[in-house]
């Protein structure tokens, strides 16, 4: 039987039979030197003070950017109204509704009753803004979509378009 030669010590050709004692590291640090002046730069010292355009000063009544694209009307379980958040009486909000028919301004009024509110008062409250000519091409339900049957779509034949008129809608 022929003899196995042990093919782990073959010699190979730059062999010198020494293990290696010391690495050549310049490769090595040429890549770290790369890789550091990668580093520095995309780094971007930040600056050390906050940057902000203030809005201008205007004019009492001046319809702006801070200015809310929409009016809330919201009515509460226990019968309170609130405009944009703050409680009115129903006196007041025939006032506001007067003014808010005659300026300029043509916000879209949402109309947001809480989900508790007995029918009777929801439709006494519908009754002063039909009055006060408020429900209109800018007239929405706020909120409708927690309370949408989607099930039983609504006939368009017996929907009512409201009549058009130019208003500012907030964007979606």
């Amino acid at each position: 039987m022929p003899r196995r030669r042990d093919t782990a010590r073959l010699p190979r050709r730059f062999d010198h039979g020494l293990p290696i004692w010391r690495p050549n590291l310049a490769p090595l640090a040429a890549v770290w030197l790369v890789a550091a002046g990668l580093c520095m730069g995309v780094y971007v010292d930040p600056p050390h003070a906050l940057l902000v355009d203030l809005p201008m000063p205007v004019p009492d009544g001046f319809v702006g950017v801070l200015t809310p694209g929409e009016d809330v009307l919201s009515l509460e379980a226990e019968g309170v109204l609130r405009w944009n958040g703050q409680a009115i009486a129903e006196s007041e909000l025939a006032a506001i509704l007067a003014a808010r028919h005659h300026s300029a301004r043509r916000a879209a009024l949402m109309f947001r009753p809480a989900h508790d509110v007995p029918y009777g008062e929801a439709l006494e409250l519908l009754a002063l803004l039909h009055a006060g000519d408020a429900i209109d091409g800018c007239f929405r339900f706020s909120e409708i979509h927690r309370y949408a049957d989607y099930e039983n779509p609504p006939d368009p034949d017996r929907l009512i378009a409201p009549d058009y008129r130019e208003c500012d809608l907030p964007a979606p």
